[in-house]
């Protein structure tokens, strides 16, 4: 909010957006999970599995909530954005690891290699 002559103005400003470019399975299981009127805000993926072995995940963020979906786009968790208690990223010994603790369910955690922490 800014003050002009004397007059409240309120901007809304549009949110940034960090879209990596997913696969049709992703995309497709995406356009099916996602409600009417929510957009995507983060699409990152990663280069290891929950397994922490060399494979591709993904981790969507909207408005709502926090997805992570498998390379052909099978739901693997949907964390609305209210049963987030902490969302941090650590750094590991040749990597990284987005940390989602939430208040009722167990903590995901999204490991990529330092190779995928580097954004263009």
């Amino acid at each position: 909010m800014s003050q002009t002559a004397g007059q409240l103005v309120t901007e809304t400003l549009e949110p940034e957006r960090l879209l990596e470019r997913a696969p049709s399975e992703v995309v497709s299981a995406l356009e099916a999970l996602l409600e009417e009127g929510e957009q995507e805000l983060i699409r990152v993926d990663s280069d290891f599995t929950a397994e922490l072995k060399y494979g591709r995940r993904w981790v969507v963020v909207t408005s709502r909530r926090a997805l992570v979906l498998s390379v052909v786009g099978d739901l693997m968790a949907d964390v609305d954005i209210e049963d987030l208690a902490v969302t941090r990223v650590d750094s590991l010994v040749g990597g990284s690891q987005l940390t989602m603790e939430r208040k009722t369910a167990p903590t995901i955690r999204f490991a990529y290699s330092s190779t995928e922490a580097v954004r263009p």
